[in-house]
C-alpha cells in the first residue's frame, strides 16, 4: 500500500541509486521500464474503477469534479470556491487583493495554524468514542494515517518528518523548525510564510497563464474512496495546486490515479489499520465516511472557520 523507502530518500539520493542500477542492467541487456506515465481517460471516463479495469497494472489520469475532492488528507477538506480549506481561503484573498501585497501576519493561514493544534491521533480520526480508542490516543497526530492506506505509528511519523525535511531543503531552508505537518498546527512562522508563498505563487501563476503542468505525470495525485456508487478522491501530492484550482474557480481537475489506489468501503476488513489491530472495522469505517462526506474532524469544526470569522486583535 505504502512506499514508505521511496518516500523517504532524498530525490538526489534516488537518482544517485538509478544510475548504476541502470547501467547495470543495460550491460546486462535490460532496460527499465518506467511506469510512471498514466494512461489518460479524460474525456472518456471518471469512473476510477472502470479505468482501473482497463489499465491494467498502470497509473491513470481522470478528469473529475474538483466537488469531490478532499484536501489536506483526513482533514478532508471540500475543494470548492467558497471552502473553509485554509489553502483555499489563502489563495481567495490573495487573488482578490493582487497587485497589493498580502503579508502572511494576519491571514487565514497563519490564524488556521494558530486554532487547529490536535495533539493525538485519535482526535485527527475525530472518532466518537475516543474512550476506546486509548492506544490512539497515545499517540501524535503526526502519526496518524488513513486507516486504508497505512496503519499509525512511529513510521508514519517519521515519513511526515522526512518529507517535511525534503520539501523544506527543496524551497531554500533547512530549518529543524519547518519539521512539521503542513495541514495543522502548531507551525512556526517560517514554515507558514512558506505554505502561503507556494499557494499564492501557485495561484498567480494559473490565474495569468492558465493551468499547464511540465508533463501528464504532473497533476495533482489523488487516492480514491468509492461507496455506494459513488467516488470521492482524496489529494495525496498537489495540495497546493488543488486548492488554488479550487480558488480560481475551476469545476473539473485532473487527477492522477495510482494502481492500486481504489478503495471501497466493503473492503474494510484488508485495510491495514484494520489487518493490524490498529483501528477496528467500526472505527476506520467512522473515519472512511467522515472523509467521504467531507466533514472535518469535530475538534478542528469546533475552532475552524470560527476563529477566522471572529474580530482579530
Amino acid at each position: 500500500m505504502t512506499k514508505p523507502l521511496k518516500q523517504i530518500l532524498p530525490e538526489r539520493m534516488k537518482r544517485a541509486l538509478r544510475r548504476p542500477v541502470d547501467a547495470l542492467a543495460r550491460a546486462a541487456g535490460y532496460e527499465r521500464v518506467k511506469r510512471g506515465y498514466p494512461v489518460d481517460f479524460r474525456g472518456l471516463t471518471d469512473d476510477a474503477r472502470e479505468a482501473a479495469g482497463r489499465a491494467g497494472n498502470r497509473p491513470m489520469l481522470l478528469k473529475v469534479p474538483i466537488a469531490d475532492c478532499r484536501g489536506l488528507r483526513l482533514m478532508a477538506f471540500p475543494l470548492t470556491i467558497d471552502s473553509p480549506h485554509p489553502f483555499v481561503m489563502v489563495a481567495r484573498e490573495y487573488l482578490a487583493n493582487r497587485p497589493h501585497p498580502y503579508p502572511y501576519e494576519g491571514s487565514p493561514l497563519q490564524i488556521y495554524y494558530r486554532a487547529v493544534q490536535l495533539a493525538t491521533a485519535a482526535d485527527l480520526y475525530g472518532l466518537s468514542r475516543p474512550a476506546e480508542a486509548a492506544q490512539l490516543s497515545a499517540l501524535p497526530s503526526i502519526a496518524a494515517v488513513a486507516p486504508w492506506l497505512s496503519a499509525p505509528g512511529r513510521r508514519v511519523r517519521r515519513r511526515r518528518i522526512q518529507l517535511a525535511r525534503n520539501e523544506m531543503a527543496q524551497h531554500g531552508t533547512i530549518s529543524r523548525a519547518g519539521l512539521v505537518w503542513h495541514g495543522m498546527g502548531p507551525v512556526p512562522d517560517e514554515r507558514g510564510r512558506l505554505e502561503m508563498k507556494r499557494v499564492c505563487d501557485t495561484a498567480a501563476s494559473i490565474a495569468d497563464s492558465g493551468y499547464r503542468p511540465a508533463s501528464i505525470k504532473s497533476h495533482v495525485h489523488a487516492k480514491v474512496l468509492r461507496a455506494n456508487g459513488r467516488q470521492v478522491f482524496v489529494i495525496s501530492s498537489g495540495q497546493h495546486r488543488a486548492a488554488a484550482l479550487a480558488a480560481l474557480g475551476y469545476t473539473r481537475i485532473p487527477v492522477h490515479v495510482s494502481p492500486n489506489s481504489v478503495f471501497d468501503r466493503d473492503s474494510v476488513a484488508q485495510w491495514p489499520a484494520v489487518a493490524s489491530g490498529a483501528l477496528t472495522q467500526a472505527q476506520a469505517l467512522e473515519v472512511f465516511d467522515r472523509v467521504f462526506a467531507s466533514e472535518q474532524p469535530p475538534a478542528v469544526a469546533a475552532v475552524w472557520p470560527v476563529a477566522w470569522e471572529q474580530p482579530q486583535t
